[in-house]
């Protein structure tokens, strides 16, 4: 099985920087911290639903002030395969997030799910219609999925994401490890003051509940330093000063959620909406300025019957805690970066918070 430090060495083989070089920085699960009540799976990662796949694109450029990419997740893994079933919610609607509608008129998605900038949406949306149309041949007009989030530690006006790029994520898409901080989509974002962007994290719900997985892939890019908060530790509130944070003027958080348990368009909605509990776990509160997008399917096969609404508890355990630790990743495997307006912005300090997490009980 391919490893992360395979997939980063890997990356770096491209004509575009995968990442700003997380090898080095760790989970904290590797320190030792443990999310929730249940395990996660093999990868750690919503890949492990299988089928699942993702790829990713990063700009970076410091001479042209660019910092953004794109992340794309396949939910079969090609692009002409049988639809999912599918549920969206939102938090807060300050985003955007489209094909939305389509998916709450017929519960299905059968197209790439793109996570970008906010000002890529247009290019990134073009791109997939493209692929769509060269891949089906079909004249069925499909409703690509491209949510957003702004990545201010680039130059969002000059627009450097290209139709390349895209396609680039889409056709690089794999299952296996998930390159996770300031890498695709995630590469210009900022979360709790601190660099943020792609993370992503998975449960196993117990055979006696039907050994189904349950991942998690999110773009984050939201909250206060002052808010941040690990396994109820005030972490945030303790690295106030360290140093200090960048100015921000919104702030937003895409959250994709898989599993493989057989589940209707409405349960599947209801599910995403969980997503929004392992948020508030990190200490988000969706602002008046965020856009909290939310989007969860199925790749149980196509017709199957769904599970009865009283055995979707211990899948709402799963995505809330998949949530939380997708967050924790995110910002777990940012690295010290400089915005395009020259302005810092530092990866979460590991050994602060790893020694805090301790004191307190929360490493053990």
């Amino acid at each position: 099985m391919a490893t992360r430090r395979t997939v980063l060495k890997a990356a770096a083989a491209l004509a575009l920087p995968f990442t700003d070089g997380p090898i080095g920085r760790k989970r904290l699960r590797e320190f030792g911290l443990r999310i929730g009540l249940l395990s996660p799976g093999p990868l750690n990662a919503i890949t492990d639903v299988a089928g699942v796949t993702v790829g990713q694109a990063t700009v970076i450029d410091p001479a042209k002030k660019a910092r953004t990419g794109v992340t794309a997740i396949l939910p079969r893994g090609t692009f002409g395969s049988a639809p999912c079933a599918a549920g969206a919610a939102v938090l807060n609607g300050n985003g955007e997030m489209t094909g939305v509608l389509a998916i709450r008129r017929t519960g299905l998605v059968d197209v790439p799910i793109l996570l970008t900038g906010t000002a890529n949406i247009g290019i990134a949306y073009d791109a997939a219609l493209s692929a769509i149309f060269t891949t089906r041949g079909s004249d069925i007009p499909p409703n690509p999925v491209v949510a957003e989030c702004w990545d201010s530690l680039g130059d969002i006006r000059a627009r450097h994401l290209t139709a390349e790029h895209v396609l680039q994520a889409m056709k690089s898409a794999a299952s296996g490890p998930v390159a996770e901080g300031g890498v695709g989509g995630g590469a210009g974002m900022t979360s709790y003051g601190f660099k943020g962007g792609i993370g992503t994290s998975s449960r196993l719900v117990s055979k006696d509940h039907g050994g189904y997985t349950v991942g998690v892939l999110v773009n984050a890019n939201h909250g206060t330093r002052e808010q941040l908060t690990i396994a109820g530790v005030p972490v945030g509130q303790e690295l106030r000063g360290y140093p200090a944070e960048r100015a921000r003027s919104a702030s937003s958080i895409v959250m994709v959620a898989a599993t493989d348990a057989p589940l209707s368009a409405r349960q599947l909605e209801r599910l995403a909406l969980r997503m929004a509990m392992g948020l508030a776990r990190t200490g988000a509160t969706a602002n008046t300025s965020s856009g909290d997008l939310m989007l969860a399917f199925s790749t149980a096969k196509f017709g199957t019957v769904p599970l009865a609404d009283e055995r979707l508890t211990p899948l709402y355990q799963a995505v809330v805690d998949a949530t939380e630790e997708s967050v924790l990743n995110s910002l777990a495997l940012g690295t010290d970066v400089v915005g395009a307006d020259g302005t810092p912005c530092p990866g979460l300090p590991l050994d602060r918070v790893v020694a805090m997490l301790k004191s307190r009980g929360a490493i053990r």
